[in-house]
């Protein structure tokens, strides 16, 4: 039989992981956005769109984290199947 209910320490294990690497995608997303986007959308003569620029990040983060976090879940599921 499969369990699905993970350990306390396992699920803050995975939340921790999954937000570190939603952390550094959306990041990284960010910056390509910030320094490629010509259009004067986040920078101008006047200086950065900050606000704007948190928008995106925060565009990034939350799904990115919840995408992490539910490909944990199964990745953990799939290896308790494979163990037996």
């Amino acid at each position: 039989m499969i369990k699905f209910k993970l350990k306390p320490k396992q699920f803050w294990w995975l939340v921790g992981i999954s937000f570190l690497l939603a952390l550094l995608l959306g990041t990284f997303a960010t910056w390509l956005d910030l320094w490629e986007n010509f259009s004067g959308l986040f920078r101008s003569d006047v200086g950065t769109n900050w606000l704007m620029l948190w928008e995106t990040f925060s565009s990034w983060i939350w799904p990115l984290w919840a995408l992490f976090a539910v490909l944990g879940y199964v990745g953990l599921v799939l290896v308790r199947m494979v163990k037996g």
